[in-house]
């Protein structure tokens, strides 16, 4: 096989470009799996706004003594 000015085959690029493509995943699964980051990420900034709002109910009483 001819080999271009770096040493590599036509074969070994065409696998270079393939190889990627073949490992990619399902794309309802890359979709279904970012729903389920972004759910957790809703999930954990709503706890946190809890935690907020009742630091914030109880430091307001008591920065007024």
């Amino acid at each position: 096989m001819p080999t271009g000015r770096r040493g590599s085959s036509t074969g070994t690029a065409k696998t270079g470009v393939n190889e990627p493509l073949g490992q990619a995943e399902d794309s309802q699964k890359m979709i279904d799996r970012h729903i389920g980051d972004y759910a957790k990420a809703v999930a954990a900034s709503m706890g946190d706004r809890g935690l907020l709002e009742l630091d914030h109910q109880e430091s307001v009483p008591a920065a007024r003594v």
